[in-house]
């Protein structure tokens, strides 16, 4: 479902780009805006909730640093770029490549299994029982036999 959600985000935000490309009128323009506005929200919401029931409590400070490193670090290179190669080859060709690259990254993410398998933890698992910084996730964590395990173990 996450995944999902992440992809309707990657692809959503290529809509604003794409509609601007394709030179659409004011009205359809901000309409793919609000679109676009809304898959961000409903993602980053539910990457963050996602990111903090499978990232152990001491690691989560480091994985949210390098994402947000990940996220921005290029963004300043490609604004600096965006202008004089939309000189070149026009502001709807530089807008519609930006829509398609979007589009194709989130379409590698997805691609991923272990991205489209990602669920929520088994009902139950409390944080102490969760795994911690370089130890190996336990497969059954994750497909809910191991709130099953911890009951007969009690």
């Amino acid at each position: 479902m996450v995944g999902l959600v992440a992809g309707e985000r990657g692809g959503g935000g290529a809509v604003p780009s794409g509609a601007l490309a394709a030179g659409l009128p004011l009205g359809w323009i901000v309409g793919a805006a609000l679109l676009a506005g809304i898959g961000a929200a409903v993602c980053e919401t539910l990457y963050t909730t996602s990111t903090q029931q499978h990232v152990p409590a001491e690691a989560l400070a480091r994985v949210s640093a390098f994402t947000t490193l990940g996220a921005f670090v290029l963004g300043p290179l490609g604004l600096a770029l965006a202008g004089p190669v939309a000189e070149q080859g026009g502001a709807s060709r530089v807008l519609g490549y930006g829509a398609l690259w979007q589009v194709a990254a989130c379409a590698a993410v997805l691609a991923l299994p272990s991205v489209r398998r990602l669920g929520r933890p088994a009902p139950g698992v409390r944080d102490a029982d969760r795994p911690r910084a370089g130890q190996e996730v336990p497969p059954e964590v994750h497909r809910g036999v191991h709130q099953e395990v911890h009951q007969e173990a009690s």
